[in-house]
């Protein structure tokens, strides 16, 4: 392992780097989107996902050596597609499952996992030490319409793993069955919350999460009102019970059990320790939110990467 000021360097490096590609980027990510208007929400948005789609094409077109696409199967008229970004790097590299557009409506994920690989594909800080395999855009039919649910109504964040068959989900598992994974992000939004929270798929991970989340400013995490850790967060169609245990700031566990979940899938059945559900708040700004949220994915991965192997 290299000694500490080693990785502070690379990473202050890194940063600089990503300060000054990011100008090289394409269109700004928040030109993807479009506002609705919903009397129940003051902040309503939807994605363009064929800009959505149009952009992740021309990134993969433009790194043909590293980056490969496949379509993994089609539901209801849509692709399944999956990419994989290979490590620049001969000696193994951490491997990262990142997924977005699970629920249709919650599109700010979508964005932030272009927006990430838009700015960070060729940067070796990325190349060199992970390896990635992306779902951008999983429900297509929900994304499409603006609708959390697929067509015939089903929760696919609800459907993985469980008793009765849905394609959409058994394709997802199938793709990802007997592959090994060192973490996953499962992008979402919470559409009428404020603040970002991350859901552990265990209660112990080391204080990742803490670690992760301690570098974003408290005022856009979700916290405790007394201030108080543990905290158990009532359920807004029933208060007298409790969906999640807050941590800290940012930081929780879903107290049901049973809810094949993407990211119960994977710590489950492909045995994957640090598999996470990311919460955007859906009651931000997406220009705002965005940067944030994907401040929040590279944390995980520099993270991540103290605990797996030295930084080359």
């Amino acid at each position: 392992m290299f000694k500490n000021f080693s990785f502070l360097f690379l990473l202050s490096f890194f940063l600089l780097f990503e300060s000054v590609s990011a100008s090289t980027c394409l269109e700004k990510i928040e030109n993807i989107y479009r506002q609705n208007s919903n009397p129940e929400i003051s902040i309503n948005y939807e994605i363009n996902i064929d800009k959505a789609i149009s952009r992740v094409e021309k990134l993969v077109e433009a790194n043909k050596d590293r980056v490969t696409k496949t379509v993994v199967g089609v539901n209801n008229g849509e692709d399944l597609v999956r990419i994989h970004i290979k490590s620049h790097s001969n000696s193994p590299a951490v491997k990262v499952l990142l997924l977005a557009g699970v629920h249709g409506d919650e599109s700010g994920g979508v964005g932030t996992l272009i927006d990430f690989l838009e700015r960070n594909i060729n940067n070796s800080f990325y190349s060199q030490n992970f390896e990635f395999v992306v779902y951008p855009y999983v429900n297509l039919e929900g994304l499409r319409r603006n609708q959390r649910r697929l067509l015939d109504g089903t929760d696919l964040n609800r459907s993985m793993n469980s008793e009765e068959s849905v394609p959409l989900a058994d394709l997802l598992e199938n793709s990802l069955l007997g592959e090994t994974f060192d973490i996953s992000l499962d992008l979402h939004e919470a559409k009428k919350k404020f603040h970002f929270y991350s859901i552990k798929a265990f209660e112990e991970d080391g204080s990742l999460t803490q670690k992760v989340l301690s570098k974003i400013s408290d005022e856009h995490l979700y916290k405790s009102p007394n201030e108080k850790y543990p905290y158990l967060v009532p359920m807004t169609t029933n208060p007298d019970k409790h969906s999640y245990v807050l941590y800290s700031p940012g930081e929780t566990r879903s107290l049901s059990t049973g809810s094949h979940t993407v990211k119960s899938f994977v710590a489950e059945n492909l045995d994957v320790k640090y598999s996470y559900t990311l919460e955007g708040p859906g009651q931000m700004d997406i220009a705002k939110k965005i940067p944030i949220y994907r401040m929040i994915v590279e944390n995980y991965l520099i993270e991540i990467l103290k605990r797996f192997q030295p930084i080359k």
